[in-house]
Order: C-alpha cells, then sequence, then structure tokens
C-alpha cells in the first residue's frame, strides 16, 4: 500500500508540475467540442482629442480647431456556438449578434438581430457568406477569436509562461485598409501567466501581444494662401467656385488628412484548454500628426474589451402600427436605444411594424410636447430608406413611396437625449397617400400669427433686403392697393374682364 501511495503521490506531483506550466497551442483559439456554446460581452470604446489646433479658427476649418474631446462607448451581446468543421478543417462557429447601447443599462439599440458563421485560423475564410453589417460598422470585432493574435504561420506552435516570439508586418500586408500609407509595424508576444482570471474559473493562459510604428500616409504638406480658410459667400461665383477648387482644395487635404500617424497597441486573450476562450482586449491609440500644421495632431484610442457573459438578451418589443387614426404612446425606460443614420443617437425609441405595397405612399407623423420628435423608416433588413425632414419642434414626418411589397419598420425617437415622455404617431399608407412635399396643404395648417419673424435670418434672402425691394420699383407708383384692385375688373379668375 505504501508503494502504491508514493507512486500515486509521484504522479500527481509531475501531473501538478505539467498542469502548472500550463503549456498551450495558441491555435484554435477556440478548443470546446463540438455543440458546445458561450455568450461574451463586447464593449467598443473611441475616445478623440485634439491638440494644437487653435490656427484653424474661423473659416471652413473651424470646426477642427473647436473639436477638445469626446468619447463614445457601446456593445453587443454575442453568442458562439461550435459547428462541424470544414473540410479543411478550421473550427467553424455560428455567431449570434445583437446591439446594446452600453455595458450599463444593456438597451437593445435599434439594429437587426445579426447571424452568421466565423471562421477560425488557420483557415484563409474569414465569414462564411454574409459579413457582419452594423456590427463592423460601429467596430465591434465579431472575429476578435481570430484577429487578437498573430498571424498562424508566424506564431509558435506551443508555448509556456514566459516565453516570447517577434514579428515585423509591412502596413500593405497587415492591415490590407491603408494602402494608401506605407510603414512597418512591430510585435511582440509573451506568455505572461497561467491562473485563474476570476474565483471559480478555470485555468488560463495569458497571452498579451503589443505592436507598434510609424505610418505614412505619402500626404504632402503644402501651404494653404490665407483666403481658403475663409468662409464661402452666398455671393461667390461659379468661377470663385472653381478657383476654390484650383488652388484650396489640394492643399487643405495635406491639412484634413495627417501626414502620418504613431499607433500603439495591445492585445490580449485568455486560452483555456478544452473550452472557449475567457475573455480578451484590445487597445489602440493612434497619434494622427499634421506636418503643415506643426505642433498639430489628433489622437484616437479605441477600445474593444470582451467579458463572459452568463445570460440572455433580448431586442426590445416590435408593435404593429394600423394605418387610420393617431397613436399615443410614450418613450420609457424600457424603450430601445435610438439610432440616427445607422449610429447610436443616446436617445430612447420605439420600434413600429406595418404592411405595405410596391408602390405605395406611407406618410407618417408624430408629435410631442416632451421632446423634439424624431422619425425613421427601415426597410425588412432594418436599412434606413429616409430620416425625419422638417424643422418644427413639436413634430416629425416621414414619407416615401415604398420600393416592394412587404414588412416596413418606423422607428419614433427624439434627438435630445435621453428624454421620457408621451407622443402620438399616425399611419397613412396607400396608392393615394402623397407627401407633405407633393402637396400646399401642409401650409394650410401652418400658423402664421404665431411664428417669431424676429427669429427669421432676413440675410438669407440676399445682402440687402431691403434694396432688393428697389427692383419692384417706388411702391407710391403702384397707387392705393385696396382701390387699384378694382381695375383688374370685378372677377379676377375671368380672363374675359381682362381682354
Amino acid at each position: 500500500m505504501l508503494q502504491v501511495a508514493v507512486v500515486l503521490a509521484l504522479v500527481f506531483a509531475c501531473a501538478s508540475i505539467a498542469f502548472g506550466q500550463g503549456e498551450i497551442s495558441l491555435y484554435p483559439t477556440v478548443k470546446a467540442p463540438v455543440g458546445a456554446s458561450q455568450t461574451y460581452l463586447i464593449t467598443f470604446t473611441t475616445s478623440a482629442s485634439a491638440v494644437g489646433m487653435e490656427g484653424l479658427e474661423g473659416g471652413i476649418l473651424s470646426e477642427f480647431a473647436e473639436f477638445e474631446q469626446e468619447t463614445t462607448e457601446y456593445s453587443a451581446w454575442v453568442r458562439y456556438t461550435v459547428l462541424r468543421p470544414g473540410d479543411d478543417g478550421a473550427v467553424r462557429l455560428r455567431v449570434e449578434a445583437v446591439g446594446l447601447d452600453g455595458p450599463a443599462s444593456l438597451r437593445p439599440l435599434v439594429l437587426p438581430r445579426w447571424e452568421g458563421v466565423l471562421v477560425l485560423a488557420p483557415s484563409e475564410v474569414t465569414w462564411e457568406g454574409e459579413e457582419p453589417g452594423w456590427a463592423a460598422d460601429l467596430g465591434f470585432q465579431l472575429d476578435w477569436l481570430r484577429e487578437f493574435l498573430l498571424s498562424p504561420e508566424k506564431a509558435p506552435e506551443a508555448v509556456r509562461v514566459g516565453d516570447t516570439w517577434e514579428d515585423a508586418v509591412p502596413v500593405g500586408e497587415g492591415f490590407k485598409e491603408l494602402d494608401f500609407a506605407e510603414g512597418t509595424m512591430t510585435l511582440r508576444g509573451e506568455y505572461v501567466e497561467y491562473s485563474r482570471p476570476a474565483p471559480n474559473a478555470p485555468f488560463a493562459a495569458k497571452i498579451v501581444e503589443t505592436f507598434g510604428g510609424r505610418i505614412t500616409t505619402g500626404f504632402e504638406p503644402a501651404e494653404v494662401p490665407e483666403w481658403c480658410f475663409e468662409d464661402p459667400s452666398d455671393d461667390d461665383s461659379f468661377d470663385q467656385f472653381l478657383r476654390w477648387m484650383e488652388e484650396c482644395f489640394e492643399p487643405l487635404m495635406s491639412v484634413v488628412f495627417p501626414t502620418a500617424v504613431d499607433m500603439d497597441g495591445e492585445s490580449s486573450i485568455l486560452l483555456v484548454e478544452n473550452d472557449f476562450p475567457w475573455g480578451g482586449e484590445f487597445r489602440l491609440t493612434m497619434d494622427m500628426l499634421y506636418e503643415s500644421l506643426g505642433e498639430s495632431q489628433v489622437r484616437m484610442e479605441l477600445v474593444s474589451s470582451v467579458v463572459r457573459f452568463d445570460g440572455e438578451v433580448a431586442q426590445g418589443e416590435i408593435e404593429l402600427l394600423a394605418p387610420g387614426e393617431p397613436h399615443a404612446d410614450a418613450l420609457h425606460e424600457g424603450s430601445w436605444a435610438g439610432t440616427s443614420y445607422g449610429a447610436p443617437s443616446g436617445s430612447p425609441a420605439n420600434v413600429y411594424s406595418f404592411t405595405g405595397n410596391v408602390g405605395d405612399g406611407a406618410l407618417v407623423n408624430m408629435t410631442s410636447d416632451a421632446f423634439t420628435p424624431y422619425l425613421v423608416l427601415l426597410d425588412e433588413n432594418w436599412d434606413v430608406i429616409t430620416e425625419s425632414w422638417g424643422a418644427w419642434e413639436d413634430e416629425a414626418q416621414v414619407f416615401a413611396n415604398l420600393p416592394y411589397t412587404g414588412t416596413y419598420y418606423i422607428q419614433a425617437t427624439t434627438q435630445d437625449g435621453w428624454v421620457l415622455g408621451d407622443y402620438t404617431i399616425q399611419l397613412q399608407v396607400g396608392p393615394d397617400v402623397v407627401g407633405p412635399e407633393d402637396d400646399w396643404w401642409a401650409w394650410d395648417d401652418f400658423d402664421w400669427d404665431d411664428f417669431d419673424w424676429d427669429s427669421f435670418d432676413w440675410d438669407d434672402w440676399g445682402d440687402d433686403w431691403d434694396d432688393d425691394w428697389d427692383d419692384w420699383g417706388d411702391w407710391d407708383d403702384w397707387g392705393d392697393w385696396d382701390d387699384d384692385w378694382s381695375d383688374w375688373g370685378d372677377d379676377w379668375e375671368s380672363d374675359s374682364e381682362l381682354e
């Protein structure tokens, strides 16, 4: 018995030593069996700041001078499920994603639920079929499981704690979207530690890769004539516009586009044997340098964090909106998180559906005393057809001739921020429905007496409204308007009276 105990002790000791070393292969990053699934919360944060832009104050580039710092943050709930391997043996994952306005509230964005198939390295194919639409547009790296590490052909097959590796990647090879730039990114990887990332968590191998380098854009700095920075005038002729294009456009491009970009970043991933990674993080800082503006630069900081999220996230409710009578509703805490031009707007929103036939006119009207209404008309794929037009504070409208027969969606929201309150929405749809721009009845409801004429910018009508009246002649020569109308005949609409 003593000998058996000694042997077992030696076995356990050897196993513990091997287990403590945590030798692991970098690829594939997902080591779970077919059928296994894992959900994550991916949060994407961007921060931008500018320094040294004071020289752009006034004129056409004044917005650059006034820009100081801006930060945005939103999240996505993502589930990965292991499918059967492809013909080349590559790991395939079914991906489901729901856009959220942030990790704190987890409110669903007015975006469709996305589904697709991700293929992991070393396969050269990243997505089977459709690639992520809104997720890629908003910066979500749904392919982080193959993008957070150096390419397989240059990575060591298996690593232990303390192992390091290095590489140099030409910009044209590793960053195809930067085909206009030149430079080399240096990379250094390290197996940092093998430990439990959280209580009751499995042991995970923390792999960290840092990278950096300078990219030159090829934009030669140019001297920009002073007059190019001036605001254009309504009185400018077409010849002046052509002169601006000839003398100002290219020099200004050297101001708008950086001469060089200094990049510094780090990615990390927590690999788990026989399971999905525990999580990961990607950080990138870009300092965009403008040689033509001296010390001017814009700094962009991008962060993608991925954490395990054990739970479901459902999209909001979609209510069927019947055409006809106005429908009373409210923006509330349980509403969706709104979008404007496909990007999070930071406002609550409700979503409606309706059906229509190809060629039908669809007119939606929204009014509210609690906030400034805003409407978005979407097709069956949740792509924007049109958004609000008009400038009334308590009303918004959208109109479109429907391009197909089927289902459409309406987003009722506001651009006032996270403001709650009641509103009324009305839908008209059919072959005889026309938009206000096609019918002068829209002006019949306008209250001219309540309009704030003092706020109207008469300069829009010309440099001097008073002088323009001179083109009409002397009003005294027109005589008394009340009396003169009789000279046109008893019946204004009768041509015979004027003959």
